[in-house]
């Protein structure tokens, strides 16, 4: 596949970039046509922009609710579901890159995989209420600095244990957001939807131990947020919330499945199916994705009853996966027990957060 740019076409897009708004500048209505991709954006640069009739037919995309710098925005946009095939308003916020992107097809528009990319956009759904972000909250706040509307959008279980803390009710914008969320009370370690309210940066932030978690300390930092927490409700569900298998996928290397198993057994629930169906899907999209599955348990019960019951787990997750044509040659098997934990095995929820199948890319 040719992704080579013309001259003419190269300095086309970079006029077009240089009309765009600076990083954390709100944009003033009637927001500009969207740029035919993100080459030439920048890392944490965010912008409004409009896909019209006719921009969101034709022209790639790889990834999935990550997508490489090339990829057609309005496309992408439509394949995220952030806009229909009439157009719409979005955010686009420039990524890292990331080692390798799944492909999927979600909304009638097909994505394809792709291998180690330098930079990476994500979009979102813009409205008179606020921003939405239809697939998993960002790692921190530092690229939506300066947006004025509230962020909506989705942490996973697995994302309540990732990333560093400064500051308490109001966090630095580098802070994880999804863990800070757990700090101020606006989810649980399960997960759970937040709203995100940005603000202004703070002359220090002070450090806290509340709701499971410490904070740190931090002096002088440009930007900060805080959670709406108007209408709160924390999840008493004991399974956490699964991750986007695709997106924590081309985020991290891997992603944490949360199937339920009856206690001492390796049968799959059958609510197990809308997770593995994921997984299956990105498998399926990418040829050459392969992965070890990797079984895990709390630590009730001794060693020599958790790490047989692991693999036996992992090994469940395989049989389906092969079930339903997944090459055996693609997928291998470990079970490490009691091991590697991700929480603290003294409370239910992360008993909860460490009883799970890691499927790692290999």
């Amino acid at each position: 596949m040719v992704r080579t740019l013309s001259p003419f076409l190269f300095i086309l897009i970079s006029v077009i970039f240089s009309m765009c708004p600076k990083p954390s500048v709100a944009q003033s209505n009637p927001v500009p046509n969207c740029p035919v991709d993100f080459s030439g954006g920048r890392l944490g640069q965010s912008f409004s922009c409009a896909c019209r009739a006719g921009s969101v037919e034709g022209g790639s995309v790889w990834g999935d609710g990550i997508y490489t710098a090339d990829s057609s925005i309005c496309l992408a946009a439509r394949h995220a579901g952030v806009i229909d095939a009439v157009g719409g308003s979005l955010l686009v916020t420039g990524e890292p890159g990331r080692s390798a992107y799944t492909g999927a097809t979600r909304n009638g528009v097909d994505s394809e995989p792709y291998d180690n990319y330098p930079m990476s956009f994500r979009v979102a759904r813009t409205s008179a209420t606020g921003i939405e972000i239809t697939a998993q909250c960002p790692e921190n706040f530092s690229s939506y600095r300066g947006i004025g509307q509230p962020l909506r959008c989705v942490c996973a279980g697995e994302e309540t244990v990732h990333g560093s803390v400064w500051g308490t009710d109001i966090y630095s914008d580098d802070s994880g957001i999804c863990r800070a969320a757990v700090h101020a009370g606006a989810i649980g370690f399960m997960g759970g939807s937040v709203t995100i309210l940005g603000r202004p940066g703070q002359s220090s932030y002070l450090g806290r131990a509340q709701n499971g978690l410490r904070s740190n300390d931090y002096g002088n930092w440009e930007g900060s947020f805080t959670f709406d927490r108007t209408g709160t409700s924390i999840s008493t569900s004991i399974i956490p919330m699964q991750a986007n298998v695709a997106d924590s996928i081309a985020r991290r290397g891997q992603v944490q499945l949360y199937i339920n198993f009856a206690t001492n057994s390796a049968d799959l629930d059958a609510r197990a199916h809308d997770v593995l169906t994921q997984l299956r899907d990105v498998m399926r999209m990418d040829a050459s994705l392969s992965l070890t599955l990797v079984g895990h348990t709390d630590t009730v019960g001794g060693a020599a009853q958790n790490k047989p019951l692991s693999l036996r787990r992992a090994t469940s997750v395989r049989t389906w996966l092969v079930g339903q044509g997944i090459a055996a040659t693609r997928l291998q098997v470990d079970g490490r027990g009691a091991e590697q934990p991700i929480a603290d095995n003294a409370t239910e929820s992360g008993r909860a957060l460490n009883r799970r199948v890691t499927a790692m890319r290999r």
